[in-house]
């Protein structure tokens, strides 16, 4: 995980990453410790890396994938319109990869 990490922050100038997205999430609230965070904070971060705008989620087709146009954060990307019914999955899968990134120092 952490030379996946690492180079997708190298490569993306520091814009893209698991590190720049757990940093993103504890920001807005979040605690890395695999716990569902709230849907407050869950929509904060969200909102704040691009995948609501809004406050309605994004179509994978209207996801930026341009380093010029997308939000810090953006990739790599665990949520799609189409997995909408399993939302709450998502988002405990998010939590738990946060978890892991602390237990793998990134």
């Amino acid at each position: 995980m952490r030379i996946i990490d690492g180079l997708w922050v190298k490569h993306s100038n520091g814009l893209f990453g698991f590190s720049v997205q757990k940093q993103i999430y504890i920001n807005c609230g979040g605690k890395p410790d695999g716990s569902y965070p709230g849907d407050t904070i869950w929509y904060r971060f969200a909102d704040e890396v691009g995948w609501r705008v809004g406050g309605s989620w994004l179509s994978r087709k209207d996801y930026t994938f341009s380093p010029g146009s997308a939000k810090r954060g953006h990739l790599p990307c665990l949520y799609t319109r189409e997995m909408v019914g399993k939302v709450l999955y998502d988002i405990m899968m998010y939590s738990s990869l946060a978890q892991r990134l602390v237990t793998c120092s990134i």
